[in-house]
């Protein structure tokens, strides 16, 4: 991972951003934002780099800087992302009842159901 900036993530309404490498190439990002109600953890990965462990690694690399802010951390994802579910759930998330919708300009409203790691 190759952290984007310098932030100081105690800050709440900070955030950090990490490009995730595989030798050369450029396989996806990672997300943390310290907001008022925990530490959000968000990852996007290329296509070509689905499905080869390397979302789960990263995760894995990620959660104690996100953890040591003494906060709920946590995920938002989509009931019909199982990738990324099978991937927060690796890692000791927890699946809630929680669900928050965001409005997108072209999809319209999407649900993502809140993932949990304590």
């Amino acid at each position: 991972m190759e952290r984007l900036g310098t932030v100081d993530l105690a800050q709440e309404g900070s955030r950090k951003i990490y490009m995730l490498k595989a030798g050369e190439s450029t396989a996806g990002w990672l997300m943390l934002s310290n907001l008022s109600d925990g530490v959000e953890v968000g990852i996007s990965l290329a296509e070509d780099w689905l499905g080869r462990g390397l979302g789960t690694e990263a995760i894995r690399l990620i959660k104690p800087h996100a953890v040591e802010l003494g906060k709920v951390v946590y995920a938002q994802i989509r009931d019909d992302n199982v990738a990324s579910q099978r991937i927060f759930l690796k890692n000791g998330f927890e699946r809630t009842d929680s669900y928050v919708v965001k409005d997108y300009p072209v999809a319209g409203e999407v649900k993502f159901r809140r993932y949990e790691y304590r």
